[in-house]
């Protein structure tokens, strides 16, 4: 199983209690530290070698442009439990190893076309718990992304083409303000597994909605606030073998719900 968690979503906290004041560099293992050291910016002194990077706990607004240009050996970037708000374009160019970044509980608010130019080994993306209200088109363009986790934001749509070309195998979206689910949404994922949308605020899924999804396996839409599913909702889920739509306020369902 990913790193990701997969059916629940699981309460998030301000600051792990256990992070505490650090600043370490391990040349031997390349691991970085600056944990609530009260830094402001990127530090400009993060040592080339380095493959593993973590910066937690401090109140450092901007990632600006080019602030990792010179770490081309990091393959873990770990910017969490900052309190991040812009990210710019090429905020991670010479990120060139890339395969893990974290910028969870931050209070990102929005994400640009070419703020992750140049990561094209990253595996896994996790911006659970910050303040995302829109997605630009193509913002994951070039990503080999097969773990996106966009939980606990406050997303209220999702446009056609947001995902498009992206191999995701997991992709998080609970806990988020989405109301309506349009047609072709997840439009590209031809790898996805599994889709969790569960603990939401969704009212309608539109018919569509799951178009060409022939790799999903797990579709968890549970305790949402979904009224009615239309006719042949799920037509193109071939491979589905978990579907979870419990605790919404479902009436009658009609039996060609599962036509298709």
């Amino acid at each position: 199983m990913s790193a990701l968690a997969e059916s629940r979503c699981l309460t998030g906290t301000d600051t792990p209690d256990d992070l505490t004041e650090s600043s370490t560099y391990n040349s031997l293992t390349g691991q970085y530290i600056r944990h609530c050291t009260g830094l402001t910016i990127v530090p400009p002194d993060i040592p080339t070698t380095a493959k593993r990077v973590q910066i937690l706990g401090n109140p450092l607004p901007i990632v600006k442009s080019d602030s990792f240009a010179l770490l081309s050996q990091v393959t873990v970037l770990a910017l969490a439990y900052n309190e991040i708000e812009t990210l710019e374009i090429n905020s991670f160019r010479g990120l060139v190893s890339l395969q893990n970044l974290y910028l969870h509980h931050n209070r990102i608010s929005k994400l640009v076309k070419g703020v992750f130019n140049g990561l094209s080994f990253l595996i896994l993306l996790n911006l659970d718990t910050n303040r995302l209200k829109s997605l630009d088109i193509d913002v994951f363009k070039g990503l080999s992304v097969t773990d996106l986790d966009i939980r606990r934001n406050e997303l209220p749509s999702l446009t056609p083409g947001t995902f498009n070309g992206l191999s995701v195998n997991n992709l998080l979206l609970c806990e988020n303000k989405l109301s309506t689910i349009v047609s072709n949404t997840f439009q590209g994922l031809k790898s996805i597994r599994t889709l969790n949308l569960q603990n939401g605020t969704i009212t309608t899924i539109q018919p569509g909605a799951f178009n060409h999804l022939t790799s999903l396996i797990k579709l968890y839409i549970y305790n949402n606030s979904i009224a009615e599913l239309k006719p042949i909702i799920f037509k193109d889920l071939s491979s589905v073998e978990l579907l979870n739509f419990r605790t919404n306020p479902i009436g009658e369902l009609s039996p060609r719900v599962f036509e298709g």
